[in-house]
């Protein structure tokens, strides 16, 4: 029948922008921004260290304690302490200043400045009070005074004096003491201690340990 019919030759790509050859621009991958950075859990939003999260580490294997304002971590070194562990790991996860200052001066604190966390975060400022409708100024009006039955004026009686009982001395000779009546005693000036069962009179004796 003849020869076939030879295929029609395509006509010139279309010219590109550069003077022929069309280019193809590659998609930029999407950017995923960073992930900000987790803030740690003891830092609070003014810098420093919760009381809360303090008192999430109140035992001896986990004993963060405060001093002064500041945050320690004794777990490492209760148990080299000289006299026992059990006199820090008492006060695990609390504020320990009043107790260290019974027996310690705060300048024995540089033996621990490794175990240092950082400051305490501040204590968050009183609420002011709600101001009054009468301008800012809460005010109170007088109470007025109770009417007496008499018809008259009202008499006061005169209140009496308290009564002022001595404190009984500590019973000696076998008689135990009472933790209350230890508690009595919680000054620098005045200081017992609880040391294995037997109570001690420290006051003479901490200046000098």
């Amino acid at each position: 029948l003849g020869a076939l019919e030879e295929a029609v030759t395509s006509g010139p790509p279309p010219s590109g922008s550069n003077g022929g050859n069309p280019t193809s621009r590659p998609t930029p991958p999407p950017t995923n921004p960073p992930p900000s950075p987790t803030p740690p859990p003891s830092s609070s939003s003014n810098g420093g260290i919760a009381m809360a999260t303090v008192q999430m580490h109140a035992r001896a294997g986990d004993c963060w304690l405060v001093y002064y304002g500041d945050v320690y971590d004794m777990t490492q070194y209760a148990p080299t302490h000289p006299a026992s562990s059990i006199l820090i790991t008492t006060h695990c996860g609390t504020d320990a200043t009043a107790a260290y200052a019974l027996v310690h001066s705060k300048a024995l604190l540089a033996i621990v400045n490794s175990y240092k966390l950082g400051a305490l975060e501040e204590a968050v400022s009183p609420t002011s009070p709600p101001s009054s409708s009468n301008g800012g100024n809460p005010t109170s009006g007088p109470t007025p005074p109770p009417s007496s039955s008499n018809g008259g004026s009202p008499t006061s009686r005169p209140t009496p004096p308290p009564s002022r009982n001595p404190t009984p001395s500590p019973t000696t000779g076998g008689s135990q003491l009472t933790m209350a009546t230890i508690q009595m005693h919680a000054t620098p000036g005045d200081c017992w201690l609880v040391y294995y069962g037997d109570v001690y009179d420290m006051t003479q004796y901490a200046p000098t340990h």
